[in-house]
């Protein structure tokens, strides 16, 4: 701070007293500020820095013991040299006490209030410099502090398990952590592409409290969602209740960001293609900047790196029409619960359904509604699930269903109620005017350990029990051995 240049309030009403500072403190040494008054100097301590007030006692409208309550107030690290021509010891031990820097008698000797001044303004000085450094350690103590907790989140989502049994554990944890980061009032949301599809569905979300809200499906055509895809960067509104966050699948009606003021968008890109988009809602504007901050860095990339790995993971065991599991991943999960059943003692059923006649629906209505049908009826046979059951398309419209710790009856009655379901499925027709379409499903049951001991004989007996299911007149469920 060589270029230092104190500001010295002088407050006096005599005129040749204030010719005499200016001979004493030089114009390139220090600044002066004149005051003639009480309201005059409370004006300057308010309006300017003030490094040194050298202060008369007695003004025209009050006293010198108010303008040094003054700048003790507003100005702390300031110093104040009273002076005047009348007083007493006491007077300036209480002057004193009230953190005057020094009381002078006039007429005082120039030298020693040159003296005074510069020592006053070198403790000044050094006060604001350790307020400053104080300040200053503060904040990098902050940013420490911050830097520490991306790096723990960073660590953390680095250290994700992955597995095909557990990516939608894996997508909570992984935005539960950037939760933490972002800190409260954030809302966030993690909208992710489907294998094959162009709607966004959200995965997992956090933070979001009983006043926010975001729509679960939409399209990318548009808003804040849209334009993050498009530009294949993160993009920010701050007002996110007048930008649609994306449309909704249901004839593209715009869907709004509910009970957040601010939002961001941050497209997770692989090889060029949208995988998913992470949305934060923010409060207020100030808020979305922290927001844009840690999902641009190493946060906001290892998060898309543990969204990669799921897409990757369910682009590997995922059919892309109907989102269940496939084959190749039912064959291999099928082995797994076997040989956990076998291990610890316990029973387990395989389902396979076959949709009835559903190659006369393709002929009638076409391919693309029955695909429609085929996904409505993925969803109803994996609705109500527990989490250790297992639903995958076993191939064409053959679904399979998995169910562990299940004895025959047991998978009977959730094969009854499944298909109860499915043959109260009703779909709109695309030829205009014509009835509602229904489909049936016919199941085939086989148990562990009672009729099978092996994958590959539970798969066929199951079969077998199907066709006879179908043989039957369909719409039914057959268990292996009747």
């Amino acid at each position: 701070m060589a270029d230092y240049r104190p500001n010295i309030l002088i407050v006096e009403d005599n005129a040749s007293v204030r010719d005499l500072f200016d001979l004493v403190f030089e114009p390139e040494s220090a600044r002066l500020l004149q005051a003639t008054s009480l309201e005059e100097s409370l004006r300057l301590i308010g309006a300017e820095r003030v490094d040194l007030a050298i202060v008369d006692y007695w003004l025209p409208d009050g006293d010198g013991a108010e303008v040094l309550r003054a700048l003790r107030e507003a100005q702390p690290h300031s110093q104040a040299i009273m002076a005047t021509a009348w007083g007493s010891d006491r007077s300036a031990n209480e002057l004193l006490k009230q953190g005057a820097f020094a009381y002078l008698k006039k007429p005082f000797d120039v030298e020693t209030l040159r003296v005074h001044a510069q020592r006053a303004l070198l403790l000044s000085r050094l006060a604001r410099e350790n307020a400053h450094l104080q300040t200053s350690m503060q904040r990098f103590g902050q940013e420490v502090s911050s830097w520490e907790r991306e790096v723990e989140a960073v660590r953390r989502l680095a250290a994700l398990p992955s597995g095909p049994e557990d990516t939608g554990a894996h997508c909570e944890s992984a935005i539960q952590i950037v939760s933490q980061v972002m800190g409260d009032g954030v809302g966030l949301a993690y909208y992710a592409a489907s294998v094959a599809g162009d709607e966004l569905t959200v995965r997992c979300s956090a933070g979001l409290g009983p006043g926010g809200s975001l729509p679960p499906t939409l399209l990318t055509d548009r808003g804040l969602v849209g334009r993050a895809v498009e530009e294949h960067r993160l993009v920010t509104s701050a007002e996110a209740g007048g930008e649609p966050i994306g449309l909704g699948r249901e004839k593209g009606a715009p869907l709004r960001l509910n009970g957040f003021a601010a939002a961001a968008a941050y497209p997770v890109e692989m090889r060029g293609r949208c995988v998913g988009v992470l949305v934060a809602g923010c409060p207020d504007a100030s808020c979305l900047a922290r927001a844009e901050e840690l999902l641009q860095s190493s946060v906001g990339r290892f998060f898309g790196l543990a969204m990669q790995n799921v897409f990757l993971m369910e682009a590997a065991t995922v059919d892309g029409l109907t989102a269940l599991h496939n084959r190749r991943y039912f064959d291999l999960r099928l082995e797994q619960e076997v040989s956990r059943a076998r291990r610890h003692g316990r029973e387990l059923t395989l389902c396979l359904a076959d949709l009835d006649r559903f190659k006369a629906l393709n002929d009638t209505h076409g391919h693309p509604f029955g695909d429609k049908v085929l996904r409505g009826v993925a969803g109803c046979w994996r609705s109500g699930l527990r989490k250790s059951d297992f639903a995958a398309r076993y191939g064409g419209e053959e679904l399979a269903l998995i169910l562990p710790e299940t004895s025959a009856e047991g998978g009977r009655r959730a094969a009854e109620k499944v298909r109860g379901a499915i043959a109260r499925l009703r779909f709109k027709a695309p030829a205009g005017g014509a009835p509602p379409v229904g489909v049936t499903a016919s199941i085939g049951l086989a148990s562990y350990p009672e009729q099978a001991s092996r994958p590959e004989d539970l798969v066929a007996l199951a079969d077998q029990a199907l066709y006879a299911a179908k043989r039957a007149g369909g719409d039914r469920v057959a268990s292996a051995g009747g």
